[in-house]
């Protein structure tokens, strides 16, 4: 049965409300893979795996400008030319006449402009870049989804692509 980015994030909630985590993960996993055939044709749609994130707790990246915690992000650790470490890069735009804090690190980046941001370089001078997180953003928002990467009980899903990308960075 074919289920709608809207119905597989609802189905996804009411899995986390229930506690209920293997299926979240099964839930995130479908959702993902919809995402990912909806990609440009560029964008390779692999199927993904899920990974084990580090304890919450464990590490501290800060907080966004609402006041969340940051998260390890879609790619994870990302090395900055400075030493530190980006796992988000996250950006204000208007999504749906709404101000949306989202993250420019994210899967369906090209590897030049993962790169981009890598070696330093501000997303906002590049309109490639705000165009492809406002449109992963807003795929995941439809879906009754965080535009950010949140593991839920340590574990979130990304595809293989994603995976060996982060790990060139790490």
């Amino acid at each position: 049965m074919d289920y709608t980015p809207e119905q597989l994030g609802a189905a996804y909630k009411k899995a986390i409300a229930a506690g209920d985590i293997d299926s979240a993960n099964e839930i995130a996993t479908a959702l993902n893979n919809l995402v990912e055939s909806q990609a440009p044709a560029s964008t390779p749609a692999s199927k993904p795996t899920t990974i084990s994130a580090p304890a919450p707790d464990s590490v501290d990246y800060g907080n966004r400008v609402d006041g969340t915690k940051k998260g390890s992000g879609f790619l994870g650790e990302i090395k900055l030319p400075n030493g530190q470490v980006a796992t988000e890069v996250s950006i204000g735009v208007n999504i749906n006449g709404k101000e949306v804090e989202i993250p420019t690190l994210v899967p369906t980046l090209t590897a030049e402009q993962r790169d981009f941001i890598a070696k330093g370089g501000n997303p906002l001078t590049r309109q490639d870049i705000v165009k492809t997180a406002i449109e992963h953003a807003s795929k995941r928002i439809a879906a009754g989804l965080s535009p950010f990467n949140e593991p839920a009980a340590g574990a979130f899903t990304i595809s293989p692509e994603a995976e060996a990308i982060a790990k060139k960075y790490r």
